[in-house]
């Protein structure tokens, strides 16, 4: 008769350590492995009755990339109030504390949405949509009442639900915030211009986009001219300053001298996205190598993202 074989004391001291120290629980781990929470549970209480070579083969190759996690320093980016970022904050207040309408324009990468997100989290009265491609009017309304908690119904029209959502933003002081504008048609435009006028000027409205939201309205003034006519702010955001990015270098790479600051500046080419995308993999080198930071890590960074 053949014995049967005992469970890997190894893999199960290693995995009840990593739920005791509470990195992961039973509920995650199982997901993580694709087995059910109670396999886990039985090989947790070394009861497991399935397939051990296969469960522990999948456990193996789990805790295996744990231990890699644990030794790999991901980076985690605070914000940083970036010269894009103030001059965002200063146009989005004037629109929500003065109730009108905003176009902040500027290339894709500059940290527009990031700026957006950290206005939403520190100002109350903030909503923030971010639509699709071709994003209908109705399902515009739709997700600034969810933002409400108010709920359209099948059987609502647009223009009811205008009604309501105007009801409920008159006199609010809310901030509408439209992200990547230039995905809207004339349609919802139209709405948003409705909803704003109909609260007789208590509810700030921004649009937020790259050149090509401005290049539309210019193209489709005649269309636009509800909008366009109306705009209180217009904030053109400039590329990423040297102390723009010396601030959000720093932040990772504390040890980093002036010369290696101005090299991740100059390759990034003033663009947010690309300097912590050049800062992530100049951190995977730094690890692997074990070596200072230098100014070859940088470029050789810059040869392993696509700009």
């Amino acid at each position: 008769m053949t014995e049967e074989r005992r469970q890997n004391q190894q893999l199960l001291n290693e995995l009840k350590e990593l739920i005791q120290e509470q990195e992961i629980s039973q509920k995650d781990l199982a997901k993580k492995l694709d087995y059910s929470q109670s396999a886990v549970n039985t090989y947790l209480n070394e009861k497991y009755d399935g397939n051990l070579d296969e469960f522990e083969a999948v456990l193996s190759k789990f805790l295996q990339m744990s231990r890699e996690r644990k030794s790999h320093k991901k980076i985690r980016f605070n914000f940083v109030k970036t010269s894009v970022a103030n001059k965002f904050f200063n146009v989005a207040r004037a629109c929500q504390l003065n109730s009108e309408i905003g176009l902040c324009v500027g290339s894709s990468g500059l940290g527009k949405t990031t700026a957006i997100k950290n206005y939403a989290q520190t100002h109350s009265g903030v909503i923030v949509i971010d639509p699709d491609e071709k994003i209908s009017t109705r399902t515009l309304l739709m997700l600034i009442g969810r933002a409400l908690r108010l709920k359209m119904n099948n059987n609502m029209s647009c223009q009811e639900f205008t009604e309501i959502l105007v009801e409920r933003l008159k006199g609010s002081e809310y901030l509408i915030i439209i992200d990547e504008a230039e995905n809207i048609n004339s349609s919802c435009f139209r709405t948003l211009r409705k909803i704003h006028d109909r609260c007789d000027f208590t509810c700030g409205l921004l649009f937020v986009g790259t050149e090509r939201l401005s290049g539309n309205l210019v193209r489709m003034q005649g269309e636009f001219s509800y909008v366009t006519n109306r705009l209180g702010y217009i904030e053109k955001l400039d590329s990423l300053t040297l102390e723009d990015s010396q601030k959000l270098v720093v932040q990772v790479f504390p040890e980093s001298n002036l010369e290696i600051q101005q090299t991740f500046y100059r390759l990034c080419k003033s663009n947010t996205r690309h300097l912590f995308n050049l800062i992530k993999r100049t951190n995977d080198i730094l690890i692997t190598s074990k070596q200072n930071l230098n100014i070859n890590m940088v470029k050789t960074a810059y040869k392993k993202i696509a700009l």
